[in-house]
């Protein structure tokens, strides 16, 4: 099945020890990995055409996937020898910009300057020219693998050309990423040291490229294919979702896409190789058989996301809806009042008490205004944490005091149970003074009498709880009573004028933190727990 085109007798064993990654690679995927890079290259730059930052990362773009399509159309013509030669040469033809590109991403994002780099840039077009004009003929290849394509002798021509490129690739490949990590230990900023350090891990994964050059000494190797994308999209998604901001999120997303994108090509090849075999060794077995299960599998899988994409709809709903409804109320009562207030003939008392009015919803809108500016300022990145050692107990205690009276006028029980010598940890104080307010509110506006509040250490982590006895959280409405803009429905009938924006908040502070805050509830009518956790100093 896979033949080999031998100038040495010995290939016969290695074919049979790389049979596996023969498996992996395939023209097919090189040349849609080659499509999918450009695609993403050419996306970003049409964002924006005068940003240096977008030039470069389609100038990476550019680079791999010719390198990509001229793999894919070396292992095509396989049992060519000078067609595989070319289009080898064709492919490689820009791999020497390729870890000098990495290192002018890593330039333009810092916005440095660039002397060392036009050195660099003139080196890789000697490789360039020394490729095309001294590395010899299709005549120098020893062999050539299907999917793999051409392997060359030790101490040809070409083989100098690739020890120097593998030699410069781990290079500036490791620079770019100890430039980025020293950037990581510097940053004071948590929300710019997080989007460092997943730049950082993706860098880092692409001096593991060096494996690709391991061809030169007889290991065809190719990962490129599946690894290459994934990095890409990382860092599109990155640049056009958020700036490069909220980089947490963006490396979730964007790793799930792209994985999926590199996984589809695999499974297509996996579902044909695999209903080939049973065909051939299994006497009756219909050649559609494992497509037919593949299709169903993937009808399920497709039937769960699309649920998903529902429930990510009515969210957006939900959002519009909420906020339309927040701004529409005092708009409405400011018409209203000054209609009203427009006619000669009003008392001046009455018309005393209609301008108090307007300046109540205007004070509204002006604070819907703050709190929705908030979520926006918090999704971009642009908040700014302060972090110092603090006592959790000493701000629990702070804002129970403040909201003393309210806890009074409705006969609360509040009790606050702190576990002793509770260590310091490093927090924003004012940020997560904010998320205990939001959680203690919440819990006096809708507990029966009671509210208990706990402060305990479990390990490396000091955890802060709230339970109240009031109106509970439903088990439909749990997943997502964090989500911006969402109130449940009990309690939009409790509180008609809760903006359902102070959880979301509070989730996205605890979370620039390092921690983890979530909800327990039996469901509705039973009470419910409020809890978040953050990390030991």
């Amino acid at each position: 099945m896979y033949a080999i085109i031998k100038k040495n007798k010995s290939m016969q064993d290695l074919n049979d020890l790389l049979s596996s990654v023969h498996y992996l690679n395939h023209p097919l995927l090189s040349g849609l990995s080659a499509l999918l890079i450009l695609l993403m290259g050419i996306f970003v730059l049409s964002r924006d055409r005068k940003s240096e930052l977008y030039r470069t990362f389609f100038w990476i773009t550019l680079v791999m996937s010719i390198w990509f399509f001229g793999n894919a159309l070396s292992m095509f013509y396989f049992n060519n020898f000078e067609y595989a030669f070319f289009w080898f040469k064709f492919g490689y033809t820009t791999v020497p910009l390729l870890s000098i590109s990495y290192y002018h991403f890593y330039l333009a994002y810092f916005k440095k300057e660039k002397r060392i780099l036009y050195s660099l840039y003139i080196i890789g077009i000697l490789e360039i020219i020394y490729l095309w004009l001294f590395s010899g003929d299709h005549k120098t290849a020893d062999y050539v693998l299907p999917n793999v394509g051409v392997i060359w002798r030790t101490m040809s021509p070409i083989f100098y050309f690739l020890l120097f490129g593998m030699v410069k690739y781990i290079i500036l490949s490791t620079v770019t990423t100890v430039s980025f990590l020293n950037k990581y230990r510097k940053e004071t900023a948590l929300l710019k040291k997080q989007e460092l350090k997943y730049l950082t891990a993706v860098f880092f994964v692409t001096i593991f490229g060096t494996i690709e050059w391991l061809v030169i000494f007889g290991i065809p190797l190719h990962i490129a294919w599946p690894v290459l994308p994934v990095l890409v999209g990382l860092i599109a998604y990155a640049i056009l979702k958020y700036q490069l901001m909220n980089i947490k999120i963006i490396i979730k997303k964007a790793f799930f896409y792209s994985v999926g994108i590199a996984l589809a090509g695999g499974i297509i090849m996996a579902v044909s190789f695999l209903s080939s075999w049973f065909t051939e060794r299994i006497p009756g077995f219909k050649f559609w058989t494992i497509p037919l299960l593949a299709g169903t599998a993937a009808f399920i899988i497709g039937n769960i996301f699309w649920r998903k994409s529902k429930e990510v709809d009515k969210l957006k709903y939900e959002f519009i809806t909420v906020a339309a409804h927040k701004l529409r109320t005092p708009l409405t009562e400011i018409k209203w009042a000054a209609d009203v207030a427009s006619d000669q003939k009003l008392e001046e008392k009455e018309r005393q008490r209609l301008i108090s009015q307007i300046e109540y919803s205007a004070n509204r809108l002006i604070d819907l205004s703050d709190e929705l500016l908030q979520v926006a300022q918090t999704e971009s990145g642009q908040f700014t944490y302060k972090l110092n050692p603090e006592d959790l107990e000493e701000i629990a205690r702070e804002e129970i005091a403040d909201m003393e009276s309210r806890i009074r006028e409705k006969n609360i029980k509040l009790t606050l149970e702190a576990e002793k010598n509770i260590p310091k940890i490093n927090i924003d104080r004012i940020r997560i003074s904010s998320v205990i307010q939001s959680l203690l509110e919440n819990a006096v506006m809708y507990t029966k009498d009671q509210i208990n509040i706990s402060i305990r250490k479990d390990r490396t982590e000091v955890i802060f709880s709230i339970k109240d006895n009031g109106m509970g959280v439903s088990k439909d409405d749990q997943p997502y009573i964090f989500s911006k803009l969402y109130r449940a429905q009990n309690a939009y009938l409790a509180d008609t004028e809760g903006s359902g924006i102070n959880l979301f908040l509070a989730k996205s502070i605890v979370e620039k933190h390092g921690g983890k805050i979530n909800v327990n509830s039996e469901g509705a009518g039973k009470g419910s727990e409020f809890w978040f956790k953050l990390k030991i100093i």
